[in-house]
């Protein structure tokens, strides 16, 4: 029998069982707190219709209680900039790295919301993918308007459909303020923001930048290089390995418009997906292309600690 402080043996079912009875205990807790406090609230739960709440503009708060999941997926339907969103750490069990309370501060919640006590917002930047067929591309005017993703907080993956595939496809940017085309081979792209440079990206070798930022940041994910007719791991060559760039609202999707685009992906595999925060897969054709557009920035209020008074 496994001992009760060793993580690793304990069965699956009885960690999540506990995150559940932490995520009710918390939930319980700030209602009962908000009630005390004469706080007007309402409840929307995940498996309901809640989208179409979370862009009521007439909300001032919009409390996320569970994890950086539940904080992402929030996000992604937030649309009024007058919204500010709040994420709690429901669970020792839940990743909670964007979440700004844990179940324990709740009370210094109540206190912002109630007004006794302030604390700094930031206004984190996000961004749009769009996803442009070959067809769009060549017939704008018979073809359907191009698929946009939803505002995106984190980052997006770009990667083969195939989790085990090498991710082939061409990739268009600026190399010394000079346009180049490269045919790149990796396990994958990430395109992401001021936040979502201390998750994925990070691990990939990238540095962190501040939430409220305007620029975007991409990294290659072990990029391939051909030396003496073998594929190596090792320096790749790739000028557009990794860097920055600031977003342009396209006006159109025509040829001459996507010229002026500072990063373009263009899918070289039968099938890929664009993974956006984590959750949502968009299916990528061959032929289809990828630009990133700038997305109304998110008001949230960022890790409370002792430096995060206003």
């Amino acid at each position: 029998m496994a001992r009760s402080k060793d993580f690793f043996f304990y069965p699956y079912n009885h960690i999540r069982l506990k995150a559940s009875q932490d995520h009710l205990r918390t939930c319980e807790r700030l209602y009962k707190l908000f009630k005390q406090a004469e706080l007007p609230f309402r409840v929307a739960a995940r498996r309901d219709a809640w989208q179409d709440q979370l862009q009521d503009p007439s909300t001032d708060y919009v409390i996320s209680t569970g994890g950086d999941g539940t904080f992402l997926e929030s996000a992604s339907h937030l649309t009024s900039s007058h919204t500010t969103l709040i994420g709690i750490r429901s669970s020792r069990y839940s990743a909670g790295e964007l979440c700004a309370f844990k179940e324990c501060q709740l009370d210094q919640l109540v206190e912002i919301l109630t007004g006794s006590k302030t604390f700094k917002h930031c206004l984190a930047t996000r961004m749009q993918a769009t996803i442009i067929t070959e067809q769009q591309l060549l017939q704008p005017s018979l073809s359907t308007p191009p698929q946009h993703s939803v505002p995106v907080l984190n980052d997006c993956l770009f990667v083969s459909a195939h989790p085990g595939a090498a991710s082939r496809y061409l990739l268009r940017g600026n190399a010394c303020g000079t346009p180049l085309v490269e045919k790149h081979i990796s396990s994958g792209i990430w395109v992401y923001t001021g936040t979502g440079s201390t998750a994925g990206a990070l691990s990939a070798g990238g540095k962190p930048f501040a939430k409220d930022d305007p620029k975007l940041a991409f990294r290659l994910r072990e990029p391939l290089r051909q030396s003496s007719g073998m594929l190596s791991y090792a320096c790749p060559p790739f000028k557009l390995h990794n860097g920055d760039f600031l977003p342009i609202a396209a006006k159109n999707y025509s040829m001459e418009h996507l010229y002026t685009q500072p990063l373009i992906i263009k899918n070289l595999m039968e099938k890929a997906y664009l993974v956006v925060d984590g959750r949502d897969e968009l299916l990528i054709h061959r032929g289809d292309m990828i630009i990133f557009e700038p997305a109304p920035p998110l008001k949230l209020v960022d890790k409370i600690d002792k430096n995060n008074t206003a």
